[in-house]
């Protein structure tokens, strides 16, 4: 038996390689497995239970409140808001009322002085209102229009101040114990004075 050719044997190991070689490309490769994608919004991409996003800047807060105390204050004194308006009962006496002025039977004319001391801003007088009581009970109390006292309207200049005149008829036998509240506008609490008459 003759001995094979070297060329024929070089030839048959080459091609022994290179089945080799397309064998091994051909077989295919796994690929590995990817994880399922969660719910996200199609526009940002953010899955959906992400936390919501912050808030924009907290909201303003409200205005510093203009009110007051209550009370009581006395004759003389004045209770002063935190915008510097100031409301005084100046004075309040029994006073003889002009000849035009009828004063129901049992009750005494009294006569209030009220000054307003305006703050920061100009004061409206004509905002503000004034209710009068009189007696443990704290019975309402009318005024009395006497045509001889100035009626005080417009507006106080800020630091500056007006006093007007008001008369009521306060029954005689409730001069004891009379409450004067008053109420300087829509901004402002009513501040309450307590006076009495012997």
């Amino acid at each position: 038996m003759k001995a094979p050719l070297p060329h024929l044997t070089k030839l048959a190991a080459a091609l022994a390689l290179l089945t080799v070689a397309l064998t091994g490309c051909a077989l295919p490769t796994q690929e590995e497995p990817h994880a399922a994608p969660g719910p996200s919004d199609a526009s940002t991409g953010v899955p959906e239970d992400s936390p919501p996003p912050e808030e924009g800047s907290p909201p303003e807060e409200a205005s510093p409140s203009t009110s007051a105390a209550l009370g009581p204050y006395h004759v003389g004194q004045s209770c002063q808001y935190p915008d510097g308006l100031k409301v005084a009962l100046v004075s309040l006496a029994r006073y003889r009322p002009g000849e035009f002025t009828t004063v129901p039977a049992g009750q005494t004319a009294v006569l209030m002085n009220i000054r307003y001391t305006a703050g920061k801003a100009a004061f409206d007088v004509g905002l503000r209102q004034i209710e009068v009581r009189s007696g443990a009970a704290g019975n309402s109390v009318s005024e009395l229009f006497d045509t001889n006292l100035p009626v005080l309207s417009g507006n106080v200049l800020p630091a500056r101040s007006a006093t007007e005149k008001l008369s009521y008829g306060i029954p005689s036998a409730e001069l004891g114990m009379i409450s004067v509240e008053i109420d300087p506008s829509f901004d402002h609490d009513s501040c309450i004075f307590e006076a009495k008459l012997a």
